[in-house]
């Protein structure tokens, strides 16, 4: 995803082939990394167990939106704020 000025690459490490997948997931839920390249740098910019993510673009701001398990599970959003992923909630959810 090209964003935010910067560009940012996801890894699902559900989709990743492993004898021991303990060293990946927790139940449900799996590790995923977003990774974001600024020039020439490469660095981690969010660490996570989630079932799954959605990478955003809106308005040219990168943004992520995490579904969780668990006892309740939910997605959570987060925008990227130049430097880091910021958790800005759920996302909008159209009333009935």
């Amino acid at each position: 995803l090209r964003a935010s000025g910067a560009q940012f690459i996801a890894l699902h490490f559900d989709d990743f082939r492993c004898e021991n997948r303990g060293v990946l997931c927790r139940g449900n839920e799996c590790l995923h990394e977003v990774y974001v390249r600024s020039g020439s740098s490469l660095r981690l910019a969010l660490s996570i167990h989630a079932v799954d993510f959605k990478m955003t673009n809106e308005s040219d701001v990168a943004g992520l939106e995490v579904a969780t398990a668990g006892s309740h599970p939910s997605t959570i959003c987060y925008k990227w704020d130049g430097s880091r992923f910021v958790k800005t909630g759920s996302p909008n959810v159209n009333p009935r």
